[in-house]
């Protein structure tokens, strides 16, 4: 077997941006990416990979317009479990879209153990479980296997105070490894809001009932059509209940 070489890419030089600082965005640039997420439909998890203040408000004033997604927050640097809580206290909304990630976390990068900010962490587990399961569910720790330690040794009195401040903060559990100890939102306003499963479990029975209705989408309003959705609503959440998504009503 021969290896062809003649058709790969010439390695070109570096091109200078156009604007700005190679490898530096400005707070600016964030703003126009996380714009660019506002579209129905591009994504559900909403991450950065460094934060400050400024880049903060723009995940808080992009939740405020968005009806399908969450955001992930962060503090801008590594701080105190106090000082995170004072800090989350700007973050509040009232759908419980914005989760706040805490504390930092140490991770093996280029055989380095490198310390980094807890949201790639978070969102990666996200995607990787069902809408339904609360992220601290124990089993959750075989996503988390990267992280090394944590930045703080927190007890449990600073849990419980993170906790009540609507911060979900990540733990070391000495039986079973990294974990997420409280799946909560910023949003502690309405206790039957604070939780983060609820929050993607609704966007998740809407979004799914939104698509299947596009098909009726002007349809004409006969009695026919309307029986039709009706039982269509009705198969999916037996089937949702079938599989385990959500509960029978014997169960609630």
């Amino acid at each position: 077997v021969v290896n062809a070489t003649t058709h790969e890419p010439t390695v070109a030089a570096a091109t200078a941006l156009a604007s700005g600082s190679d490898g530096t965005p400005v707070a600016a640039d964030y703003q126009i990416a996380i714009a660019e997420t506002q579209a129905a439909g591009a994504g559900n998890i909403l991450f950065l990979d460094t934060y400050s203040t400024t880049t903060n408000g723009y995940l808080k004033t992009s939740m405020a317009a968005s009806n399908d997604k969450m955001a992930i927050l962060c503090n801008p640097a590594d701080v105190s479990a106090a000082s995170a809580i004072t800090d989350v206290a700007s973050y509040r909304d009232v759908n419980g879209r914005m989760i706040y990630a805490f504390p930092y976390i140490y991770t093996t990068i280029g055989g380095i153990s490198t310390l980094v900010n807890p949201a790639s962490f978070y969102a990666s587990l996200l995607s990787q479980i069902a809408p339904q399961i609360d992220p601290a569910y124990a089993a959750n720790t075989q996503f988390l296997q990267g992280i090394e330690s944590l930045s703080k040794t927190l007890q449990r009195s600073d849990y419980i105070n993170l906790m009540a401040a609507g911060i979900s903060a990540f733990e070391i559990d000495s039986d079973i490894g990294p974990k997420v100890k409280s799946g909560v939102v910023t949003q502690i306003a309405n206790s039957s809001l604070v939780m983060i499963f609820r929050r993607r479990m609704t966007d998740y029975l809407v979004q799914s009932l939104g698509k299947f209705l596009n098909n009726y989408q002007n349809a004409v309003n006969s009695k026919e059509n309307r029986d039709q959705v009706g039982a269509s609503i009705t198969s999916f959440n037996r089937l949702l209940e079938t599989g385990g998504v959500v509960p029978k009503d014997s169960e609630v």
